[in-house]
Protein backbone atom coordinates (compact mmCIF):
# COMPACT_ATOMS: atom_id res chain seq x y z
CA UNK A 1 0.00 0.00 0.00
CA UNK A 2 2.96 2.04 0.13
CA UNK A 3 5.57 2.97 -2.40
CA UNK A 4 8.24 0.31 -2.38
CA UNK A 5 6.17 -2.41 -0.24
CA UNK A 6 3.84 -4.67 -2.10
CA UNK A 7 2.42 -7.89 -1.06
CA UNK A 8 1.97 -11.42 -3.51
CA UNK A 9 -0.59 -12.01 -1.54
CA UNK A 10 -3.14 -9.17 -0.60
CA UNK A 11 -6.65 -9.08 0.85
CA UNK A 12 -7.89 -6.45 -1.56
CA UNK A 13 -11.17 -6.08 -2.68
CA UNK A 14 -11.22 -2.25 -3.91
CA UNK A 15 -8.94 0.54 -4.79
CA UNK A 16 -10.58 3.48 -5.21
CA UNK A 17 -8.92 7.40 -6.57
CA UNK A 18 -11.25 10.15 -6.57
CA UNK A 19 -10.65 13.86 -7.53
CA UNK A 20 -14.12 16.36 -7.68
CA UNK A 21 -13.44 19.20 -9.27
CA UNK A 22 -15.20 22.66 -10.78
CA UNK A 23 -17.94 22.26 -13.49
CA UNK A 24 -15.92 21.35 -16.47
CA UNK A 25 -18.91 23.15 -19.37
CA UNK A 26 -17.43 20.77 -22.08
CA UNK A 27 -18.24 18.09 -20.48
CA UNK A 28 -21.70 19.44 -19.12
CA UNK A 29 -24.71 17.81 -20.83
CA UNK A 30 -25.38 14.99 -23.15
CA UNK A 31 -23.15 14.78 -25.69
CA UNK A 32 -21.45 11.53 -25.94
CA UNK A 33 -18.62 13.06 -28.09
CA UNK A 34 -17.56 15.44 -25.52
CA UNK A 35 -15.15 13.38 -23.81
CA UNK A 36 -13.33 12.02 -27.18
CA UNK A 37 -9.91 13.48 -26.57
CA UNK A 38 -10.21 11.95 -23.26
CA UNK A 39 -11.43 8.36 -24.46
CA UNK A 40 -8.59 8.66 -27.44
CA UNK A 41 -5.66 9.43 -24.32
CA UNK A 42 -6.81 6.61 -22.44
CA UNK A 43 -7.84 3.62 -25.04
CA UNK A 44 -4.84 1.62 -25.21
CA UNK A 45 -5.49 0.63 -21.57
CA UNK A 46 -9.53 1.02 -21.33
CA UNK A 47 -10.65 0.26 -24.57
CA UNK A 48 -14.31 -0.03 -23.15
CA UNK A 49 -16.83 2.68 -22.85
CA UNK A 50 -20.54 3.07 -21.76
CA UNK A 51 -22.86 6.06 -20.83
CA UNK A 52 -24.64 6.77 -17.99
CA UNK A 53 -27.26 9.64 -17.22
CA UNK A 54 -27.66 10.96 -13.96
CA UNK A 55 -31.26 11.92 -13.93
CA UNK A 56 -31.98 15.05 -11.54
CA UNK A 57 -35.35 14.79 -9.78
CA UNK A 58 -36.93 18.11 -8.72
CA UNK A 59 -39.75 18.16 -5.98
CA UNK A 60 -42.64 20.75 -6.79
CA UNK A 61 -44.84 21.07 -3.71
CA UNK A 62 -48.45 22.90 -4.47
CA UNK A 63 -49.01 25.49 -1.40
CA UNK A 64 -52.54 25.17 -1.95
CA UNK A 65 -52.84 21.84 -1.68
CA UNK A 66 -49.95 20.67 0.19
CA UNK A 67 -49.08 18.07 -2.50
CA UNK A 68 -45.63 17.27 -4.15
CA UNK A 69 -44.78 16.21 -7.64
CA UNK A 70 -42.28 14.88 -8.82
CA UNK A 71 -39.82 16.14 -12.40
CA UNK A 72 -37.73 13.72 -13.76
CA UNK A 73 -34.75 16.03 -15.96
CA UNK A 74 -32.25 14.51 -17.81
CA UNK A 75 -28.66 15.08 -15.90
CA UNK A 76 -25.13 15.14 -16.78
CA UNK A 77 -23.74 12.26 -18.60
CA UNK A 78 -20.91 9.98 -17.19
CA UNK A 79 -18.50 8.04 -19.34
CA UNK A 80 -17.43 5.11 -17.94
CA UNK A 81 -14.61 3.46 -19.39
CA UNK A 82 -12.62 0.00 -18.24
CA UNK A 83 -10.16 -2.45 -19.15
CA UNK A 84 -10.81 -6.19 -21.84
CA UNK A 85 -11.01 -7.78 -17.93
CA UNK A 86 -13.54 -5.06 -16.48
CA UNK A 87 -11.19 -5.17 -13.09
CA UNK A 88 -10.16 -1.36 -13.95
CA UNK A 89 -12.97 1.31 -14.26
CA UNK A 90 -12.68 4.81 -15.00
CA UNK A 91 -16.00 6.98 -14.42
CA UNK A 92 -15.67 10.42 -15.60
CA UNK A 93 -18.08 13.05 -15.54
CA UNK A 94 -18.27 16.99 -15.84
CA UNK A 95 -17.27 16.88 -11.74
CA UNK A 96 -15.26 14.05 -10.96
CA UNK A 97 -12.88 11.39 -11.97
CA UNK A 98 -13.14 8.26 -10.05
CA UNK A 99 -10.73 5.23 -11.03
CA UNK A 100 -11.60 2.03 -9.71
CA UNK A 101 -9.47 -1.08 -9.03
CA UNK A 102 -11.69 -4.00 -8.37
CA UNK A 103 -10.11 -7.29 -6.73
CA UNK A 104 -6.73 -8.87 -8.31
CA UNK A 105 -6.14 -5.22 -10.10
CA UNK A 106 -3.76 -3.43 -7.67
CA UNK A 107 -0.31 -4.44 -8.65
CA UNK A 108 1.36 -2.22 -6.03
CA UNK A 109 1.10 1.76 -5.48
CA UNK A 110 3.28 3.04 -7.95
CA UNK A 111 1.52 1.33 -11.11
CA UNK A 112 -1.58 2.20 -9.72
CA UNK A 113 0.13 5.89 -9.46
CA UNK A 114 0.95 5.93 -13.11
CA UNK A 115 -2.91 4.96 -13.88
CA UNK A 116 -3.92 7.96 -12.11
CA UNK A 117 -1.06 10.56 -13.32
CA UNK A 118 -2.25 8.89 -16.96
CA UNK A 119 -5.80 9.63 -16.23
CA UNK A 120 -4.68 13.48 -15.11
CA UNK A 121 -2.96 13.94 -17.97
CA UNK A 122 -5.51 13.05 -20.09
CA UNK A 123 -8.14 15.38 -18.01
CA UNK A 124 -6.18 18.45 -18.89
CA UNK A 125 -7.80 18.27 -22.16
CA UNK A 126 -10.45 20.37 -20.08
CA UNK A 127 -8.63 22.75 -18.53
CA UNK A 128 -9.30 25.49 -16.53
CA UNK A 129 -10.84 23.92 -13.87
CA UNK A 130 -10.35 23.75 -9.87
CA UNK A 131 -10.05 20.75 -7.91
CA UNK A 132 -11.66 20.81 -4.46
CA UNK A 133 -11.77 17.19 -3.40
CA UNK A 134 -9.42 13.96 -2.97
CA UNK A 135 -9.80 10.86 -1.75
CA UNK A 136 -7.99 7.40 -1.41
CA UNK A 137 -9.20 4.31 -0.25
CA UNK A 138 -8.46 0.94 0.43
CA UNK A 139 -10.33 -2.04 1.05
CA UNK A 140 -9.59 -5.04 2.55
CA UNK A 141 -11.59 -8.45 2.74
CA UNK A 142 -9.57 -11.38 4.95
CA UNK A 143 -11.41 -13.95 3.24
CA UNK A 144 -9.13 -16.98 4.39
CA UNK A 145 -10.92 -20.23 5.30
CA UNK A 146 -8.91 -20.45 8.43
CA UNK A 147 -9.41 -17.06 9.73
CA UNK A 148 -12.51 -16.77 11.83
CA UNK A 149 -14.46 -15.62 14.96
CA UNK A 150 -12.33 -17.89 17.35
CA UNK A 151 -8.66 -16.76 15.96
CA UNK A 152 -9.23 -13.71 14.63
CA UNK A 153 -6.76 -11.98 17.08
CA UNK A 154 -3.45 -13.51 15.92
CA UNK A 155 -4.44 -11.80 12.03
CA UNK A 156 -5.80 -8.69 13.65
CA UNK A 157 -4.52 -6.35 16.62
CA UNK A 158 -6.10 -7.67 19.53
CA UNK A 159 -7.06 -3.42 20.20
CA UNK A 160 -10.16 -3.29 17.03
CA UNK A 161 -11.69 -7.24 18.12
CA UNK A 162 -11.76 -6.29 22.05
CA UNK A 163 -14.91 -5.15 21.77
CA UNK A 164 -16.46 -7.88 19.84
CA UNK A 165 -18.77 -10.57 22.17
CA UNK A 166 -18.59 -14.02 21.09
CA UNK A 167 -20.10 -15.09 24.40
CA UNK A 168 -23.68 -15.23 22.75
CA UNK A 169 -26.67 -16.02 25.13
CA UNK A 170 -28.60 -19.30 24.28
CA UNK A 171 -31.14 -18.28 20.95
CA UNK A 172 -28.52 -15.31 19.70
CA UNK A 173 -26.78 -15.55 16.71
CA UNK A 174 -23.70 -13.47 15.46
CA UNK A 175 -24.02 -12.27 12.47
CA UNK A 176 -22.46 -8.98 12.14
CA UNK A 177 -20.24 -6.19 13.96
CA UNK A 178 -18.37 -3.32 11.90
CA UNK A 179 -17.09 -0.59 13.92
CA UNK A 180 -16.54 3.14 12.38
CA UNK A 181 -13.65 5.25 13.55
CA UNK A 182 -13.06 8.98 12.00
CA UNK A 183 -9.41 10.23 12.19
CA UNK A 184 -8.25 13.60 11.45
CA UNK A 185 -4.32 14.23 10.71
CA UNK A 186 -3.40 17.59 9.06
CA UNK A 187 -5.65 18.39 6.46
CA UNK A 188 -6.72 14.61 6.20
CA UNK A 189 -9.57 12.56 7.22
CA UNK A 190 -9.40 9.15 7.59
CA UNK A 191 -12.50 7.07 7.75
CA UNK A 192 -11.42 3.10 9.16
CA UNK A 193 -14.36 0.74 9.21
CA UNK A 194 -13.42 -2.82 10.53
CA UNK A 195 -15.29 -5.60 11.73
CA UNK A 196 -16.83 -9.02 10.47
CA UNK A 197 -18.83 -7.56 7.59
CA UNK A 198 -21.55 -10.42 6.51
CA UNK A 199 -22.40 -10.07 2.62
CA UNK A 200 -25.37 -11.83 3.47
CA UNK A 201 -26.93 -9.83 6.20
CA UNK A 202 -28.95 -10.92 8.00
CA UNK A 203 -27.99 -14.78 7.31
CA UNK A 204 -26.05 -15.58 10.71
CA UNK A 205 -25.22 -18.72 8.98
CA UNK A 206 -22.76 -17.29 6.15
CA UNK A 207 -18.94 -17.17 6.84
CA UNK A 208 -18.25 -13.56 8.00
CA UNK A 209 -15.02 -12.05 6.70
CA UNK A 210 -12.94 -9.09 8.76
CA UNK A 211 -12.47 -6.25 6.70
CA UNK A 212 -9.97 -3.40 6.52
CA UNK A 213 -11.89 0.02 5.17
CA UNK A 214 -9.64 2.86 4.84
CA UNK A 215 -11.13 5.81 3.06
CA UNK A 216 -8.78 8.83 3.35
CA UNK A 217 -9.58 12.19 2.28
CA UNK A 218 -8.17 15.78 1.54
CA UNK A 219 -10.95 18.44 1.56
CA UNK A 220 -9.45 21.41 1.87
CA UNK A 221 -7.78 21.85 -1.59
CA UNK A 222 -6.55 25.09 -1.90
CA UNK A 223 -3.06 24.51 -1.91
CA UNK A 224 -3.35 21.73 -4.64
CA UNK A 225 -3.49 23.70 -7.96
CA UNK A 226 -1.74 21.08 -10.49
CA UNK A 227 -1.16 17.06 -11.39
CA UNK A 228 2.17 17.08 -9.35
CA UNK A 229 -0.16 18.40 -6.19
CA UNK A 230 -2.59 15.48 -6.39
CA UNK A 231 -0.01 13.07 -6.96
CA UNK A 232 2.52 14.70 -4.00
CA UNK A 233 -0.65 14.30 -1.45
CA UNK A 234 -1.76 10.89 -2.91
CA UNK A 235 1.98 9.83 -1.52
CA UNK A 236 0.79 11.34 1.57
CA UNK A 237 -2.53 10.20 1.71
CA UNK A 238 -1.30 6.61 0.85
CA UNK A 239 1.33 6.50 3.67
CA UNK A 240 -1.24 7.36 6.21
CA UNK A 241 -3.51 4.70 5.46
CA UNK A 242 -0.53 2.06 5.34
CA UNK A 243 0.58 2.92 9.12
CA UNK A 244 -2.69 2.29 10.02
CA UNK A 245 -3.08 -0.93 7.70
CA UNK A 246 0.18 -2.07 9.35
CA UNK A 247 -1.12 -1.59 13.24
CA UNK A 248 -4.12 -3.47 12.34
CA UNK A 249 -2.52 -6.50 11.26
CA UNK A 250 -0.38 -8.74 12.85
CA UNK A 251 3.03 -10.13 11.44
CA UNK A 252 1.66 -13.47 10.84
CA UNK A 253 -0.99 -12.16 8.81
CA UNK A 254 1.70 -10.14 6.75
CA UNK A 255 3.80 -13.22 6.40
CA UNK A 256 0.56 -15.05 4.83
CA UNK A 257 0.75 -12.25 2.29
CA UNK A 258 4.15 -12.28 1.54
CA UNK A 259 6.13 -9.13 1.01
CA UNK A 260 8.02 -8.46 -1.76
CA UNK A 261 11.21 -7.00 -1.49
Amino acid sequence: MTKGIRFKHDYLTEVVFRINFSNILKLSGNNKDAAEDFRKSIFKEFPNVHFRFNNNINVTIDIQSGKSQSLMEEGDLTWIFSTEDNKKQIHLNAKSLILHYKKGAYEGFSEFLKDVIKLLDSLSYYMPYNFNFLELRYINQIDDEDICEENIKDFINPSLTDNIIFDLEDGENFSQTVTRLDLIKEDYNLTFQYGFFNPRFPDYTFKKDFILDLDCKKIDMDSVNSNDDIVCELKKMNKFIYKKFKYSTTKKLRDRMELIE
